[in-house]
């Protein structure tokens, strides 16, 4: 577990105050600090180190990474008065495919600029992606962070979005070499691909009735 403060970048009266603390479970500290850390010589020796050095380098870390975000908003690599108008496009077009399951997962107002996700009723994430992928269009379906997991997103599941909705997430990011002619591609063969994948189950429980008992 990891507790953050409530506001982003807090500060106190020597500066910034470290943004977050990692709270472990027992079994990851018996693999970091050995079987018998819970001995209490051992509880007590770990208690009184000295964690100066450790912190003063997460600080350094997190006042790098605000410089970082204050020269990426300064001089965006994602234009936003470009991207917007195309993200509008998506969104418009998974508002007309709701008559196909289609649902839009997100504020329309607090987001970023580049992203958009929905999820498909009767659908799945590797289906849609593959379908996706042989028109030569790239998409995702949930965070770099998540990659290879097979659980749903977790984001989706905070949002209280069940979990078969939820294995069916999409989402499409826009970067700096997007163009219109690529929405303009998605929204060409987005409509065949979700219906190609839900008529799959159907075929797949005709095939089942018609095998010998």
């Amino acid at each position: 577990m990891v507790v953050k403060p409530l506001e982003y970048v807090a500060k106190g009266r020597k500066g910034l105050v470290q943004p977050a603390v990692k709270v472990r479970g027992r079994e990851y500290l018996r693999i970091i600090y050995g079987a018998e850390y819970t001995l209490p010589e051992n509880l007590q020796r770990l208690k009184v180190r000295g964690l100066g050095a450790k912190r003063s380098l997460a600080l350094r870390e997190f006042a790098l990474g605000l410089e970082a975000l204050e020269r990426f908003v300064r001089i965006p690599v994602f234009a936003k008065d470009r991207l917007l108008p195309l993200a509008k496009n998506l969104i418009s077009l998974v508002h007309k495919l709701e008559g196909c399951g289609a649902v839009f997962r997100g504020s329309l107002t607090q987001r970023l600029c580049n992203t958009v996700a929905f999820t498909v009723r009767g659908c799945d994430s590797i289906a849609l992606l593959a379908g996706l992928d042989l028109e030569g269009i790239c998409a995702s379906s949930g965070s770099a962070c998540s990659a290879g997991s097979l659980e749903p997103s977790h984001v989706l599941s905070a949002m209280d979005v069940e979990k078969e909705a939820a294995n069916a997430l999409i989402r499409f990011s826009l970067g700096r070499d997007s163009s219109l002619a690529e929405v303009q591609r998605v929204e060409e063969v987005l409509p065949e691909i979700i219906g190609r994948v839900q008529r799959f189950p159907i075929a797949r429980q005709r095939q089942r009735a018609l095998l010998p008992k």
